[in-house]
């Protein structure tokens, strides 16, 4: 036989509100990280303008040296994705300063009004990453192109819309 205390009810009880808080609290937490992935990043124009002038310098200089790697420094016969590449870091350092002349022209609605310059650094940014060979260029414009691609990365994460697909999901290769 078993006897029970006058608190076990007690007890019962609180055990209960604990466990059901917790489930509450967790349900919460849940919802409030799914709500926060859907939501669009904040859009900063000062730092997307600052990150456009410095990826427009790097750029240039990648090109430069990328151009210089495959005419003087590599010992083989460049290969056509190679000049591509030289191409694309051109399109960029062309294209990649329109954002911010964007933003700071239109600065109301500096989102809308420099959105279609930065899908068009995005589209050659994809399109770089594509024919982009590191082997075929020196380590110092490796970096540079790497770090080109860093800021790239990061200005386009401020169009980004959180719909549920992201760019690697829409690659689409003909065969």
């Amino acid at each position: 036989m078993t006897t029970h205390s006058p608190f076990t009810g007690l007890r019962l009880c609180l055990c209960g509100l604990l466990i059901a808080g917790a489930v509450v609290a967790q349900g919460k937490t849940a919802a409030d990280e799914q709500q926060a992935e859907n939501t669009p990043r904040q859009f900063d124009a000062q730092k997307v303008t600052k990150l456009s002038h410095e990826a427009y310098k790097i750029a240039w200089n990648a090109r430069f040296w990328a151009h210089q790697d495959l005419i003087w420094y590599m010992s083989y016969n460049p290969t056509a994705f190679d000049w591509e590449a030289v191409y694309y870091l051109a399109e960029i350092s062309r294209k990649v300063s329109w954002v911010a002349r964007k933003i700071e022209k239109h600065p109301a609605t500096a989102r809308s009004s420099s959105r279609r310059a930065s899908d068009f650094v995005c589209y050659d940014t994809i399109l770089l990453k594509k024919v982009y060979y590191p082997a075929s260029f020196r380590r110092s414009t490796d970096l540079k192109i790497d770090k080109l691609l860093g800021l790239l990365d990061e200005i386009s994460s401020y169009y980004d819309e959180k719909s549920g697909t992201s760019s690697k999901d829409n690659n689409h290769t003909s065969q």
